[in-house]
């Protein structure tokens, strides 16, 4: 009786094993294209979202800054980097054409109307009432009612890494009709030689809480009802490096400049556009941050821009 035995194979063959290799390849081609596909999108949603939030905070620190601004001294100026001449190369900020690339403006000091005068009384009051006692003034001093100098004076200290005192302010009559180059851009100051000092005066220190010595007099001077303290302005630059700065702690009034005497801040980098623009009293702005490092469909960089109004 004959055995049957059966043959087993044990190897692919060639083709066998082509086959094989062309369809693991053909699943890694795709796997990896799927894998390429959702690491770019996680890519792309990450930069999008830092550069929304990067935008969106230089946005809220410059119109945080805008809130207080004195209104009527708001300017548009050209880049130094262009145009040095402090005299010529800035406009109100309504006559701007968009093509400035420095926003300036005279703050009002607001931490006035927050702090307490006299913590110690039974009745707590502003240190700055903003209100002036026509009646009681005269060519020489300003009667303002609740003006707590001495406490003033530590606040501009300490807000200014004490760099600056209350011999450095400025007051601000409401009412009075000015033209910003009454405000000192120009780098000369507002003091003496034919400016129009009703516009603005320079405070000095008085030891009396009701009363405010002027260190040129008032006589020729209209003087109205209220009137603000200022003891800085305030410069937001986009330079040549693409760096968005906050300049402050300076007195243009006093003939200083942002560039040569004002504090340096940095709002944000890789800021490839700033863009505003008047409207009345509201302000347009436009921030757009670029990220140079990631590259899109048509290969250039990406770029997030966002706008916000300040009224």
């Amino acid at each position: 009786m004959k055995s049957i035995f059966l043959k087993t194979k044990n190897a692919f063959t060639l083709i066998e094993l082509i086959f094989v290799i062309v369809i693991i390849g053909m699943l890694s081609s795709f796997g990896v294209s799927i894998i390429s596909k959702a690491y770019e999108t996680y890519i792309f949603s990450t930069t999008q979202n830092r550069l929304q939030a990067q935008s969106q905070q230089a946005l809220d620190v410059i119109s945080k800054r805008l809130e207080f601004r004195l209104r009527p001294s708001i300017i548009a100026r050209d880049a130094l980097v262009d145009n040095p001449n402090f005299a010529t190369n800035f406009v109100a900020l309504a006559s701007s054409d968009g093509s400035h690339e420095t926003l300036e403006w005279i703050d009002t000091f607001p931490e006035l109307m927050t702090m307490e005068h006299n913590v110690s009384a039974t009745v707590r009051v502003p240190l700055w009432s903003g209100f002036i006692d026509v009646e009681d003034s005269n060519i020489t001093e300003i009667s303002l009612p609740r003006a707590g100098t001495n406490e003033i004076e530590p606040l501009i200290n300490h807000l200014s890494n004490g760099l600056t005192d209350f011999n450095d302010t400025a007051m601000f009559f409401l009412g009075s009709q000015s033209d910003v180059s009454d405000y000192g851009w120009d780098g000369t100051g507002v003091g003496g030689g034919g400016v129009d000092t009703t516009v603005t005066h320079r405070l000095i220190m008085t030891a009396d809480f009701d009363t405010v010595d002027f260190d040129d007099g008032i006589n020729g001077s209209d003087i109205y009802e209220s009137g603000k303290m200022a003891w800085t302005a305030y410069a937001i630059e986009l330079n040549a490096t693409n760096h968005l700065n906050l300049y402050y702690d300076y007195q243009p009034w006093e003939g200083a400049t942002y560039i040569t005497n004002g504090t340096r801040v940095l709002i944000s980098e890789n800021v490839s556009t700033f863009k505003f623009q008047g409207v009345g009293d509201v302000i347009k702005l436009q921030v757009c941050i670029s990220d140079n490092n990631i590259f899109n469909n048509a290969g250039g960089g990406f770029s997030i821009c966002k706008e916000k109004t300040v009224y």
